[in-house]
């Protein structure tokens, strides 16, 4: 049936019946009904129009445009071709046009997307005999492409918004394919898109950070930095002004292939000046805290003991000027008076660096060999009560330190003396003093082969007022704390595996 009207058309058309068409129209009536994409053809220069069942869909099939002259046709898609069709009969080269939005019917509000493409028909002699017209309907990839545009503008709004910055760079040479405005605020600068990283913040270069982008891409690993020191410019050519950073460099894959970098980040520059501002106060607060609990004991021991330490200088003094007046006497009297003096003048600097510390918080700093002060304090400490106590040595070569020697010499006494009542006991009582380097550091260490200290006490050991001896006033430990910590160290107390105790402590490396 629908042959048949399809023949009664051709038939009334303005060329007259099927058989008397010229052998060229046929040729190119069978090349568009056998199509099976959607084909138009138009002859003569009335635009005789033909066209087939693939086109139903676009055309309005009522209005029996079929074998009859383009002016009549009311088609809406007509006037989309229009132009087309004109430029092919006028004997220019194939036409392809893009996607073009059209109605289906006319008068309807349906929109459809078409690539419409026109070729001539020309015979021998180059003249224009009529037009094909292909139409391929690209509503579903318009479509598509839409939604995935407004995808996109939506992420970028997204990211735009982000309180962090995104920079999405392509390749081995880090061309920026997308950086949201937070990371244009961080650099202070826009047009990005299309540089190279080193283009877009040549700074970064300088600094090692195109280095490590590369590092990122070439190995497939991602790179996580935190409070990274960064210097930037907020203007293109303003001075350079130091930020810190929380990023990471992640590679982007295609497949196995890496193919970009996705860079994202915090800047934290506040929040690292803010911290530094808290870990100084906390450090005030330390600071005023120690020293207040000390100072009352600080002061009241150096008021007790100046008067008579200086009662024991004044005596060596009359001493040794008796001996050297002719009076009777020996060498060794003159010696132990001598040390007497030394000893006397050590235990008031020592109250005297104590009291200074606790008024003014200061520390007098100075380099000297820890080997030689450490003999020094145990041969002091082995003048009192630790005779019978052997004392061995393991030390670093060439160990030497930072910090107030007679503080430090002050708390090896405390620790040296400890150690040898802990272990008096003991069949063969034995204390070992060592050294080590830790990186930036030394570290003290004295041993002893006493009993221990007991779990319970080991948490309270350096608090001040509590101790762990009959009659001990608790403030030996926590003395030394205070120093050691005054020094930039630290101090503890460990259990050996095989019996007894040791105490550390740390000093700055010189």
């Amino acid at each position: 049936m629908a042959d048949a009207v399809r023949r009664a058309d051709w038939d009334s058309s303005p060329l007259g019946p099927l058989e008397t068409w010229p052998p060229s129209l046929r040729t190119a009536l069978g090349i568009v009904l056998g199509a099976a994409s959607a084909k138009i053809l138009l002859w003569g220069p009335d635009l005789i129009t033909f066209y087939n069942d693939a086109c139903l869909p676009l055309l309005d099939r009522s209005n029996h445009e079929i074998g009859k002259s383009y002016p009549p046709c009311k088609s809406a898609v007509w006037p989309t071709i229009r132009p087309h069709v004109e430029a092919a009969m006028a004997g220019r080269q194939q036409f392809s046009g893009p996607s073009v939005g059209v109605a289906r019917k006319a008068g309807g509000d349906q929109i459809g997307y078409f690539t419409i493409c026109c070729t001539s028909i020309c015979d021998d002699d180059g003249n224009v005999l009529g037009t094909i017209t292909d139409i391929h309907e690209t509503t579903a990839q318009v479509q598509l492409r839409e939604v995935l545009e407004a995808e996109n503008r939506r992420f970028r709004e997204l990211f735009d918004q982000a309180p962090v910055f995104l920079v999405l760079t392509s390749g081995p040479d880090f061309q920026l394919e997308y950086a949201n405005k937070a990371y244009e605020r961080l650099v202070g600068r826009g047009s990005l898109i299309g540089k190279t990283a080193e283009e877009a913040v040549p700074e970064l270069a300088k600094q090692g950070f195109i280095d490590l982008l590369r590092q990122a891409y070439e190995s497939g690993q991602p790179l996580n930095f935190r409070d990274s020191l960064v210097e930037l410019r907020t203007q293109p050519i303003g001075p350079l002004e130091p930020r810190f950073l929380d990023f990471v460099y992640q590679p982007i894959f295609n497949g196995t292939e890496v193919t970009g970098l996705l860079v994202v980040g915090q800047d934290v520059t506040e929040q690292h000046f803010a911290e530094e501002r808290a870990q100084a106060l906390r450090d005030q607060l330390h600071r005023a805290s120690r020293l207040s609990a000390m100072g009352t004991v600080a002061s009241t021991l150096a008021h007790e003991l100046n008067q008579p330490l200086t009662a024991i200088q004044n005596y060596a003094v009359g001493s040794r000027t008796m001996l050297n007046g002719g009076e009777e006497g020996s060498g060794m009297l003159d010696n132990a008076l001598k040390a007497i003096g030394e000893n006397a003048l050590r235990a008031g600097e020592v109250i005297r660096r104590l009291r200074d510390m606790t008024e003014r918080g200061m520390v007098r700093k100075e380099v000297f060999d820890l080997e030689e002060a450490i003999r020094e304090a145990a041969e002091l400490a082995r003048s009192g009560d630790c005779e019978r106590v052997g004392l061995s040595y393991d030390f670093t070569p060439g160990a030497r330190a930072s910090a107030d020697r007679i503080q430090v010499q002050q708390v090896l006494l405390n620790l040296i003396r400890n150690a040898c009542e802990a272990c008096e006991q003991a069949e063969r009582p034995e204390v070992c003093i060592a050294t080590a380097q830790r990186n930036e550091w030394l570290e003290v260490r004295v041993r002893d082969v006493g009993e221990g200290v007991s779990r319970e006490a080991l948490p309270t050991l350096f608090e001040p007022f509590i101790s762990t001896k009959p009659g001990g006033m608790g403030l030996g430990l926590s003395i030394s704390r205070t120093i050691v910590e005054s020094q930039g160290g630290r101090i503890w107390a460990e259990n050996e595996p095989g019996g007894g105790a040791v105490f550390c402590f740390t000093l700055p490396k010189a």
